[in-house]
């Protein structure tokens, strides 16, 4: 199915991975599935470990209202730490990122983003899966819909195939973009 189909087609509470290689249209799947939830009413929330005027800026170039959506209390761009920053631990640091990232705002919400911001190295992409493990146990805890970005290009080389199986399997669905010719088939 078309990427943006599917995303225009998602309702009620999924747990969805985007895998793309090209970041533009990346983006487009993700601010897509943004608006598609502030069109619903949702509470929208991105989150980002770089500043949140680039993508605010980006959402406004992708012809969504941030002003007007940020007013209604609807939009909400998110920088976060990175979870192994917490003293209490990387699963203890998800679980605040979690809580401080819905705290005052009403389900259901939309998320996009990703909490590990360097998934470039096998530690790293270990502890990211660790955490969408997590997450997916409990998901029905969160009255979300969650669309998990990961670029293809970002994902540590070494045997592509099991990392991509992992995050697959901690999903309700997948959403695979390649514009640029890499074919998902040989790493699956």
């Amino acid at each position: 199915m078309d990427p943006i189909k599917f995303v225009d087609s998602l309702d009620g509470q999924k747990h969805v991975v985007l895998v793309y290689d090209d970041w533009s249209f990346g983006k487009m799947i993700q601010f897509r599935f943004i608006n598609n939830g502030l069109m619903k009413g949702e509470n929208c929330i991105y989150l980002t470990h770089g500043d949140p005027r680039i993508i605010k800026n980006e959402m406004d170039e992708n012809e969504i209202d941030v002003k007007e959506f940020i007013q209604k209390d609807l939009l909400h761009i998110q920088q976060i730490s990175s979870p192994e920053k917490d003293p209490k631990g990387i699963l203890i640091g998800y679980e605040n990122i979690v809580k401080q990232v819905t705290a005052d705002k009403k389900p259901p919400y939309r998320v996009v983003g990703r909490i590990m911001p360097d998934i470039g190295i096998e530690e790293a992409m270990s502890v990211q899966i660790a955490i969408e493990r997590m997450a997916h146990a409990t998901f029905e805890n969160l009255n979300s819909t969650v669309l998990c970005t990961y670029d293809f290009n970002d994902i540590p080389s070494k045997d592509y195939k099991m990392w991509l199986g992992r995050l697959f399997s901690h999903h309700h669905a997948a959403i695979v973009s390649t514009r640029s010719g890499i074919s998902m088939a040989d790493y699956l």
